[in-house]
């Protein structure tokens, strides 16, 4: 049975944490810590690196660590729609456009 933190080895690649680690420009310990720890997304979701011990090395994939950046990127366009201003944020944005247009003559 395949773990939900663990990788596919027939239909992926492997490499070592530490190749992860060197193209990041991060120690290979922050790798380990992805996969076993996490780190919070921008929901607040703990998210992990998908990797597997095979003997003493720990392995990922490249397709794994890309869909560890993606659900650690937010989605940016799709948040600012579904997060509409309130009411009265969007009266304090307009009283201070209006400040700042008089200020700078207008």
């Amino acid at each position: 049975m395949v773990c939900e933190m663990s990788f596919d080895l027939e239909s992926e690649d492997p490499i070592s944490l530490i190749m992860v680690a060197k193209r990041f420009g991060t120690h290979v310990s922050t790798v380990l810590r992805w996969h076993l720890k996490g780190t919070k997304s921008p929901n607040g979701e703990v998210v992990h690196l998908e990797a597997r011990r095979v003997g003493r090395a720990w392995w990922s994939s490249w397709p794994a660590v890309q869909r560890f950046s993606d659900r650690l990127t937010p989605d940016v366009d799709r948040q600012l729609k579904l997060i509409p201003r309130t009411p009265t944020r969007r009266q304090r944005d307009n009283t201070r456009a209006r400040e700042a247009l008089t200020a700078a003559g207008f």
